[in-house]
């Protein structure tokens, strides 16, 4: 699906369980006064999805508080524009079902696609996902990257 929409929200991670989200005009980049945060809190212990409805201040923020057994989305709208999606402004949560570490790799290159014979730019993050919200690089660890050749 496809959403046409010129609002956006900026998220900041505060001390204390907070969250400061800024609801914009994707264009210029300002708030948007007086804006509309719709929020859906989904609690992972329990699987039960609660919504909400913030307004925003004058210079288009709000303040939220987080905890760390559940997920948000929000839905910035403001304008008379109600077309953003639903979007999360946290990505981890804390849970301790047995999982103590997780291992990831993210590989990056500097382009997409790769004529025969090009270089290929690779730069390789390991870490390591504590089961806090903490994230760990693996540093002295060898990696092997292996390019193989793909036929369409």
């Amino acid at each position: 699906m496809v959403y046409v929409t010129n609002v956006a929200f900026i998220a900041q991670n505060l001390p204390n369980n907070k969250v400061r989200v800024a609801v914009v005009n994707a264009t210029t980049g300002e708030g948007i006064p007086y804006a509309t945060l719709n929020i859906k809190r989904n609690n992972y212990a329990s699987n039960v999805e609660k919504k909400s409805t913030v307004k925003c201040e004058q210079d288009g923020t709000c303040l939220l508080t987080v905890n760390n057994t559940e997920t948000i989305e929000v839905q910035p709208v403001g304008d008379g524009d109600a077309f953003a999606p639903y979007s999360p402004i946290n990505y981890y949560y804390y849970n301790d079902n047995g999982v103590k570490n997780t291992e990831y790799t993210s590989v990056f290159t500097d382009r997409k696609v790769y004529k025969p014979g090009q270089k290929v730019q690779v730069s390789v993050l390991n870490y390591t996902l504590l089961n806090t919200p903490n994230i760990v690089p693996n540093e002295g660890k060898t990696l092997e990257v292996v390019f193989k050749r793909c036929q369409l």
